[in-house]
């Protein structure tokens, strides 16, 4: 059984509290179902990009394995949990939205080697334009005459932000440049960019079209608000490669007590390696690409 931690381990909350000032707080979702019976005696916190935080919820869901694991899921922009992990913070498995990150990563000696778990998909989004079935020149006329805010999250340390702003460079003239970037406003994160046009404190976001997928399936009576977009990029100019790293744990444990911290130590890598050989097996990939993925397994 899933439940919503509204409130997380004395030691946890207050690692959390410290990274306060490197952005928003993160969503916590945990899985606490380590029974005798349960195939994992340890607990695995993943660090997930805010638009993979909902689908991968969904995914463990369907797995009678993972359900039986203690599962740890602390949700945010990419960039955000990037400079967590870099200062310490105690994760075992990072779902980047960007192959970059996880490239560090693996380049520094913190993680294994990474893996391409989903590629995003880059959508223009409005509630006061109905951008979908839009041809390119026509978005373009209805972002350069509209005259409210563009939301997009923050290109430094969101990979959907960097993606919109490269999407922005590369469609529009200098001049229409300027005007755009006047009225840029800019989330946290995609999950929060979202939230800005869904409330109305932006006119048009270009955002992530997995948002507006679990949008659509969450409120069913309003799938018509959440249906007028247009995808950008079908020559995948804009696909986002997501990645995934296990990190290391560290060498091996000695001294007191070492040999039941080397078997923790063990199990968090065996759990860590389940969760990624089921998020790119076929049935998981096939479901991805229901929610607004290119799945891995089209390559």
């Amino acid at each position: 059984m899933y439940i919503f931690c509204k409130m997380m381990r004395v030691f946890f909350a207050c690692f959390t509290l410290a990274f306060l000032s490197l952005g928003a707080a993160p969503k916590v979702f945990a899985i606490s179902l380590n029974t005798d019976e349960a195939p994992f005696k340890c607990q695995v916190t993943v660090a997930s990009a805010s638009n993979f935080y909902q689908p991968l919820i969904t995914l463990l869901d369907s797995s009678e394995t993972l359900k039986q694991a203690d599962l740890r899921v602390v949700s945010g922009s990419s960039g955000s949990l990037y400079a967590q992990i870099l200062a310490g913070a105690p994760f075992d498995v990072f779902l980047s939205a960007d192959a970059e990150r996880p490239a560090g990563l693996f380049e520094s000696g913190m993680s294994h080697a990474p893996l391409t778990y989903a590629k995003g998909k880059l959508a223009i989004w409005s509630t006061q334009y109905r951008f979908a079935g839009m041809s390119l020149d026509e978005i373009k006329t209805t972002v350069d005459s509209s005259s409210g805010r563009i939301a997009i999250a923050n290109p430094e340390t969101a990979p959907f932000g960097q993606a919109a702003w490269l999407f922005i460079k590369h469609t529009f003239d200098d001049d229409q440049i300027a005007d755009v970037r006047k009225r840029l406003v800019f989330g946290n994160n995609v999950a929060q960019t979202f939230q800005f046009v869904d409330t109305g404190n932006a006119h048009i976001g270009i955002i992530a079209e997995s948002m507006l997928i679990q949008a659509q399936v969450k409120f069913p009576d309003k799938s018509e608000k959440y249906t007028s977009y247009s995808l950008l990029g079908e020559n995948n100019l804009h696909s986002i490669l997501q990645q995934a790293v296990i990190l290391k744990q560290g060498r091996p444990y000695s001294g007191k007590q070492a040999k039941q911290r080397e078997h923790l130590r063990l199990c968090k890598g065996r759990l860590a390696q389940a969760l990624i050989d089921f998020l790119l097996s076929p049935s998981s990939q096939n479901k991805l690409a229901q929610m607004g993925y290119q799945s891995v397994l089209d390559e």
